[in-house]
Formats: structure tokens, C-alpha cells, sequence
């Protein structure tokens, strides 16, 4: 068993293995948690929507629509240190939780 674990091409293995179950399971939570968000931010945009439309507040459209250009700018101009992440973990391991995370954001 030793001799299996000494090899570099079987650590890669088990390191690639280890990571694609753990992407795997992160990517299907955060898929489940998105879409739970998503329920509540819509029925919350639909009862605005309904409150503007009963004269109950009044909504400045202009300036959500500022607020959230702005907030995707500064989302799309990020980095999120996706290759830092790969030089700490190594290629194997990222690789395999990039695939796993993909695989559980498609099953989820």
C-alpha cells in the first residue's frame, strides 16, 4: 500500500479523486442554496412591484438600476484569486474540484 501512495501519478489520482467529490459537493449546496435565494429575491421584487402599483411606496427606478449596474462593474472587475487557489492546492486538486463543482451545479 505504501509503494501505491509513493507513486506521483497515483497521489495525483487520489488528490484529483478527493477534490472532485468535495467540488461535487460544494457545487450541488451552493446550487440548492442560489436557488432558495432566488425564490425569496423574486417574490420580494413581485410584492414591490405590487405595493408601486397599489400607490402603497413609490420606487425610484433610476436608481436601482444605478446601484445595480454597479454592483455587477465591480463584480465583473474582480479577481477572485482563482489562481492562487491553484498554486496552493495543486493542478490535480483544483482541477478535480473544478470539475466536481461544474458536475454539482449541473445535478443540483
Amino acid at each position: 500500500m505504501t509503494d501505491i501512495l509513493a507513486d506521483p501519478v497515483a497521489q495525483a489520482a487520489l488528490s484529483g479523486g478527493f477534490g472532485m467529490l468535495v467540488g461535487f459537493v460544494v457545487g450541488y449546496f451552493v446550487k440548492k442554496v442560489a436557488k432558495f435565494l432566488m425564490f425569496f429575491a423574486g417574490g420580494a421584487f413581485l410584492l414591490m412591484l405590487y405595493a408601486q402599483s397599489g400607490g402603497y411606496v413609490s420606487i425610484n427606478w433610476a436608481q436601482v438600476q444605478n446601484a445595480t449596474q454597479a454592483n455587477l462593474q465591480s463584480m465583473m472587475t474582480s479577481d477572485f484569486g482563482a489562481s492562487a487557489l491553484m498554486a496552493t492546492l495543486g493542478i490535480p486538486l483544483f482541477g478535480g474540484l473544478a470539475l466536481g463543482f461544474g458536475a454539482g451545479i449541473a445535478k443540483g
